[in-house]
C-alpha cells in the first residue's frame, strides 16, 4: 500500500499544465499508456486519502496488474518530475556525471577529463561538496589510472601534469577519504621520485612507515588492504610477476586473518585471488596455480556473491591452465583444454563470455599450439581477427609476437614471396611504434636468412647472435613479456630441423 500513497501524494503536487505534460510524455511511449493515464486521473481526482477505499477500487479495476501497473507509473512520474526540474544545478552536475561516466565507457578520455572540469568548476560555482567530491574522484581515478600505466590515459594530459594536479587533489580529499590518500601518496612517490638509489631508499622509509602505523593499528584495515594493491601494481607494471604473486600471497594471508573474512571482505578475495592465478600463471609456479584454484572452488560455497564469480572463476583459470598444459607439454589435458577454450571463444551464447583482452591471449596461444602441431589453416583461422581488429586490445608486446607467428606461419607455408611482404609491413609497423629490442631485430634477421636460404655459415652466425641476446642477464620489461609468450628457442629447435 505504500507505493499507492506514493504515487497520490506525487501526483496531487501537479498543477494542471503539468497534468497535461505527463500526458503527452508517456502519449505513444507504451502499449499501457492509456491504463497509466486511468490510474492518474483517478488518484488525481482523489481530494484525500482513504487507505482501504482507494485499496478496494484499484484491486477492482486492475486485478493481478495493479502491481505491475503502479510500478510503471511511479517510473514515469519520476521521468516527468527529472524532465520538470533538469534545470537545477544539482541536476545539472548530475548529468555531466553521467556524461563522464558513459564517455570514460567508450574511452573518449580527452573528452571526459573535460567534462570532469566543467563538474568540478559547476560544483564549485554553486557550493556543493558532494558534487566536487565526485569530480575530486574522477580525478583521482585519472591520476590512478595513469600511474598504472592505464592504456589510453598517459595521452590525455602528460603524466607530470597528472601529477602537479595530484598534489591539489590530495589536498582537498576529506577526512573519509584517509585511506584513498594513503595509497595514492605511495603511488604518487613511486612515480614521482627520481630513479636509482634515493628513489628505492624514500620509498622503502614510506613503506616501513605505513607497516609500523599498520601494525599499532593506527591505519584502518580498508588502508592495509590497499597497501597490498600499491605493492601488487607496482611490481605489476615492471613485470616482476614473482614479486606481484608474493605481495598476493602475503594480502590473501592478511584477508584470512581478520574475523569473518568471508562474508566482510568477498570482494577483496575475489581480486585478490585473480591476482594470485594469474601472477602464479605468469611466474610458472603451477602449484600455487592449482593449489589456490581449488581453495576457491571449495571455498565459492560459503562465500557471498558480492561480484560476478563465474566470470572471475571462469575466465582467467581457463586461461591459466591454457598456459599451464602448454608450458608443461601435457599433450593429452592441452588437446582437451583447448576444445574448452575454442569453443567457449565461439560460443556466442555462453553465459560467461571472455573479456577482449582475455580473448586476444586465449586465441594467441591456440594459434600458437595449432602452429606448433602443423594445423596451419587453424592457427590462420585464429590470428585472422586479431590482425585486422582485435590486436589492439592487447598489450604491445603481445601485439608484436601476433605479428611474429603471422609470419611464421607464412613461411611454414613456403610462401616466400608473401614472407617478405609481411616482413617489410611487419618492420614498418614496429618501427612506427618504438625502436626494436635486440631480441627482435636479431630473430627478425635469423628469420630473414633462413627464408632466403643463405649459406649455411651466415644462417649459423645469425643464429648464434641470436642466442647471444636471449642468454643475456639484463633484459628490458617488454622483452621478458617476449620470451614468456613466444619461445624462442623451440622455435629455433623447429627450425634447425630443416638441416
Amino acid at each position: 500500500m505504500q507505493l499507492y500513497k506514493d504515487l497520490y501524494e506525487i501526483v496531487a503536487t501537479f498543477d494542471k499544465s503539468e497534468k497535461r505534460q505527463f500526458k503527452l510524455r508517456i502519449a505513444g511511449q507504451t502499449k499501457t499508456a492509456v491504463e497509466y493515464e486511468r490510474m492518474f486521473d483517478y488518484l488525481a481526482s482523489l481530494s484525500a486519502w482513504h487507505e482501504e477505499e482507494v485499496a478496494a477500487f484499484m484491486r477492482k479495476k486492475w486485478g493481478a496488474r495493479l502491481p505491475t501497473l503502479a510500478r510503471g507509473l511511479q517510473e514515469w512520474l519520476f521521468r516527468t518530475l527529472e524532465d520538470m526540474h533538469n534545470e537545477t544545478p544539482y541536476q545539472q552536475c548530475w548529468h555531466i556525471l553521467l556524461q563522464i561516466d558513459a564517455l570514460f565507457e567508450r574511452k573518449l578520455y580527452a573528452q571526459a577529463w573535460r567534462h570532469i572540469a566543467v563538474l568540478d568548476e559547476r560544483a564549485t560555482y554553486f557550493d556543493m561538496p558532494i558534487m566536487r567530491l565526485f569530480a575530486y574522484n574522477w580525478q583521482l581515478s585519472f591520476l590512478r589510472g595513469s600511474l598504472y600505466n592505464f592504456k589510453g590515459l598517459n595521452t590525455v594530459v602528460d603524466l607530470a601534469t597528472f601529477l602537479e594536479r595530484g598534489e591539489e587533489i590530495m589536498a582537498a580529499l576529506t577526512e573519509v577519504q584517509n585511506s584513498e590518500k594513503t595509497v595514492f601518496k605511495l603511488l604518487y612517490y613511486y612515480q614521482r621520485l627520481p630513479k636509482g638509489k634515493e628513489q628505492t631508499a624514500l620509498i622503502e622509509a614510506l613503506r616501513d612507515d605505513f607497516l609500523a602505523k599498520a601494525k599499532d593499528n593506527v591505519l584502518s584495515r580498508a588502508v592495509q588492504l590497499n597497501y597490498f594493491y600499491v605493492d601488487i601494481f607496482y611490481h605489476l607494471n615492471k613485470n616482476q610477476y614473482l614479486r606481484v604473486l608474493e605481495a598476493a600471497l602475503a594480502q590473501w594471508n592478511f584477508i584470512f586473518s581478520l574475523p569473518d573474512a568471508l562474508n566482510l571482505y568477498a570482494t577483496s578475495i575475489y581480486g585478490n585471488w585473480v591476482n594470485i592465478i594469474m601472477s602464479a600463471a605468469y611466474a610458472e609456479r603451477w602449484d600455487i596455480l592449482q593449489d589456490y584454484h581449488q581453495k576457491l572452488v571449495d571455498m565459492l560455497p560459503d562465500l557471498p556473491k558480492t561480484r560476478p564469480f563465474e566470470q572471475l572463476l571462469i575466465e582467467p583459470s581457463r586461461y591459466a591452465f591454457l598456459l599451464f598444459y602448454y608450458k608443461t607439454g601435457q599433450t593429452a589435458t592441452l588437446a582437451e583444454h583447448s576444445a574448452l577454450c575454442l569453443n567457449w571463444l565461439n560460443d556466442a551464447s555462453a553465459e560467461v563470455q571472455p573479456q577482449p583482452l582475455r580473448r586476444v591471449q586465449i586465441s594467441y596461444i591456440l594459434a600458437l599450439i595449432a602452429y606448433e602441431q602443423g594445423d596451419f589453416a587453424k592457427a590462420e583461422l585464429l590470428l585472422a581477427p586479431l590482425l585486422v581488429r582485435e590486436a589492439d586490445k592487447a598489450n604491445f608486446a603481445l601485439q608484436v609476437l601476433i605479428r611474429f607467428l603471422n609470419l611464421l606461419l607464412v613461411w611454414a607455408q613456403g610462401q616466400r614471396r608473401r614472407f617478405f611482404s609481411v616482413g617489410r609491413q611487419l618492420y614498418r609497423w614496429r618501427k612506427s611504434h618504438s625502436e626494436f629490442t635486440i631480441i627482435e631485430r636479431r630473430w627478425l634477421a635469423f628469420l630473414r636468412h633462413e627464408a632466403k636460404a643463405s649459406p649455411l655459415e651466415i644462417r649459423q652466425k645469425k643464429l648464434d647472435s641470436l642466442r647471444a641476446a636471449l642468454s643475456q642477464k639484463e633484459i628490458s620489461q617488454h622483452e621478458r613479456e617476449l620470451l614468456f609468450f613466444f619461445p624462442f628457442a623451440r622455435w629455433i629447435k623447429i627450425l634447425r630441423q630443416n638441416y
